[in-house]
């Protein structure tokens, strides 16, 4: 799988950003973590190849708004994720969650009709 690393000055750090082809959201992490990053990628799309890149303008644009309050402008972005269907579920339920908004594993294996996987809830959102 070919994806584009481009980076971004934040008021935090510099974020790192991965795309595919279409511009999609694949990975975001800060430099910081690049390691970190690097190992989630192999673990979830095996061997992939990095190019540099500009940002996609409707990512800089989100994260940019995102810095200056609009903490909704990343929920408009388009992502893609390679996890297992579960872990799909999880972090596409994470999603909803709103600023500040704060809720037990429990309450999430609820809302995604699988209350006995609290545990695997947390793996996913570990993943």
């Amino acid at each position: 799988m070919r994806l584009t690393l481009s980076t971004l000055a934040s008021p935090i750090g510099t974020a790192l950003i991965v795309t595919d082809g279409a511009g999609v959201l694949r990975a975001l992490d800060f430099e910081d973590y690049r390691p970190r990053m690097d190992r989630l990628l192999r673990r979830h799309y095996g061997a992939v190849a990095l190019a540099e890149g500009p940002v996609p303008a409707a990512i800089a644009q989100a994260l940019t708004a995102y810095f200056d309050g609009d903490l909704t402008a990343p929920d408009k972005l388009p992502t893609a994720t390679n996890g297992t269907d579960f872990q799909r579920l999880v972090w596409a339920e994470l999603r909803r969650l709103r600023p500040g908004e704060a809720v037990s594993y429990g309450t999430m294996s609820v809302r995604i009709d699988r209350p006995r996987a609290v545990r695997a809830m947390g793996l996913a959102n570990g993943a």
